[in-house]
């Protein structure tokens, strides 16, 4: 549909919440889309909660996400806010600084 539609403004969106019911890796499904055709990265977990506060692991994620070049923001997207949303920020902040250092 990008390819379609052709405008520099209508791009792909991942969601790794959304990629993990897939039957391919979510790193292989990463490494599929050309980093131009890239415009947003929602990072989180099918558990509902922020990354590194469920089962997924962010190495291969990250490692295709530094592949295909992805040096823009990561959005991290909650659907439960318990215990409250500053951890879950903070918690997810410092798992993915893991990862993404500076």
């Amino acid at each position: 549909m990008v390819d379609e539609i052709d405008h520099p403004n209508f791009k792909i969106h991942l969601d790794v919440k959304a990629m993990s019911y897939e039957d391919e890796a979510i790193e292989t499904i990463i490494r599929k889309v050309p980093i131009e055709k890239l415009g947003h990265v929602h990072v989180n977990d099918p558990n509902l909660y922020g990354p590194g506060m469920g089962d997924i692991d962010y190495t291969p994620i990250a490692s295709a996400l530094q592949d295909i070049g992805w040096d823009r923001w990561l959005s991290v997207e909650v659907f439960k806010y318990d215990p409250d949303p500053v951890t879950i920020a903070k918690r997810s902040i410092d798992y993915l600084h893991r990862f993404w250092p500076s």
